[in-house]
């Protein structure tokens, strides 16, 4: 036992194991230094890939409108050039027309399409952009259908949505001295502005649509809407 226990001296066993392992280290490190990718002497070989090809785009023709024969629909290609020709012809006009609406109740709606059309007719432009934008932050501007009885509705169900005077905090020290919290609250889900095109110099609008103007915060004895006409005679 003793003889055996000399063979495998323990010291001597973990020098060569020691030995071993580092042999093997030494191994696998030259090993791995022979790859390009974890060869840390002579970095890393980046290996560019090939520019694409890219074909070169057809001229354009008359600012920037592809020929006809690129549009699959003629008409359609004849239509885009008559715009670019009458874009080029005729410069781009801006109107801008303040209108004075006067509430008469807590919550009230106001059709005010037809002063939004006298105001296209009168600007004299033929093709654009009409938009219509509230002043203030308790009176909004919707597209919606106009019919006196659901105009009442719609008065019913604000004043449901937002009841006056729920314990707001705005209302114990309004700005304005008017406790208004609920205006503000229901105004979160209406826009302060609505855009229509102008087309051949008529609103293009829906059958039932019409443009409202919604007071939440009434009455008001003048509340500014602004009307921006943009677009071509």
């Amino acid at each position: 036992m003793y003889r055996i226990w000399q063979i495998f001296d323990p010291r001597r066993t973990l020098i060569a194991l020691f030995a071993f392992l580092f042999t093997l280290a030494l191994l696998i490190h030259f090993i791995l230094l022979s790859t390009a990718r974890y060869n840390w002497l002579e970095g890393p070989v980046v290996v560019k890939a090939p520019a694409a090809q890219m074909a070169p785009l057809p001229p354009a023709q008359g600012r920037g409108i592809a020929p006809a024969g690129n549009v699959a629909d003629p008409d359609l290609a004849l239509s885009v050039r008559a715009a670019a020709a009458g874009s080029q012809d005729s410069p781009m006009k801006a109107v801008l027309r303040e209108l004075r609406l006067k509430t008469s109740a807590p919550i009230q709606v106001i059709d005010m399409t037809s002063q939004a059309r006298g105001l296209v007719e009168q600007s004299g432009i033929r093709d654009g952009l009409l938009t219509v934008i509230s002043n203030h932050t308790t009176a909004f501007i919707s597209l919606n259908e106009s019919e006196a009885r659901l105009h009442e509705d719609m008065v019913e169900f604000l004043a449901r949505f937002a009841p006056k005077g729920a314990a707001y905090r705005h209302d114990l020290e309004p700005v304005d001295d008017r406790p208004n919290a609920h205006a503000h609250l229901a105004g979160l889900f209406m826009n302060s502005s609505e855009s229509i095109p102008v087309n051949g110099g008529k609103l293009v609008l829906g059958a039932w649509q019409g443009i409202l103007f919604v007071e939440l915060d009434g009455p008001r004895e003048a509340r500014s809407v602004y009307v921006h006409i943009l677009g071509n005679e």
